[in-house]
């Protein structure tokens, strides 16, 4: 099986200098996500077969941290860690279904630009 997931986030960013060069992050909000599930294969009766769940959308928190570090005046390299929580719907094999997450990571590596 695939799982897909796009989201869209409403975010407060909060920055706190450690360093002369160094910054650490804080981020609070909301996330609206869109879950899909797709799968296909071949059952124990060598017979093909295709399940695609309908895509979920669903709206629920998102927290994250991260640092920066700026290595030159107009560049600066950021990470960071973002979780989503209440993914999807409570899984079921039907077509009303797709899995459910109480959340999901994401990490991110960033160059950052300041012209």
């Amino acid at each position: 099986g695939e799982y897909g997931l796009r989201d869209f986030d409403a975010t407060l960013v909060a920055q706190w200098p450690v360093r002369e060069r160094w910054s650490l992050l804080a981020r609070g909000g909301v996330s609206d996500t869109r879950l899909t599930y797709d799968e296909h294969g071949v059952d124990v009766n060598a017979q093909a077969y295709a399940f695609h769940a309908r895509a979920r959308t669903r709206t629920g928190g998102l927290f994250g941290i991260g640092a920066v570090w700026e290595f030159a005046p107009q560049l600066a390299l950021r990470f960071d860690v973002d979780r989503r929580f209440d993914i999807g719907k409570t899984f079921a094999l039907d077509a009303e279904s797709n899995g459910r997450f109480d959340h999901v990571d994401a990490y991110t590596l960033s160059l950052v630009w300041k012209p």
